[in-house]
């Protein structure tokens, strides 16, 4: 996937993940922690490492 391996370089660019947020529900990423999604309204806010595994490759 594309979009995670973008989601990780940027991460290592601003020197690493923390405080970076994603939507369980539609898998937006997100710089800080909404009460939904500005995406899909969503309400399953969470760290952005438990959408996209640190160790996943395509």
């Amino acid at each position: 996937m594309a979009l995670a391996d973008d989601i990780r370089r940027e991460g290592v660019i601003e020197g690493g993940e923390s405080g970076r947020y994603a939507c369980r529900d539609c898998g937006a990423p997100l710089e800080r922690d909404y009460d939904r999604c500005p995406e899909c309204s969503g309400t399953r806010i969470v760290p952005i490492e438990e959408v996209i595994a640190p160790d996943f490759t395509d």
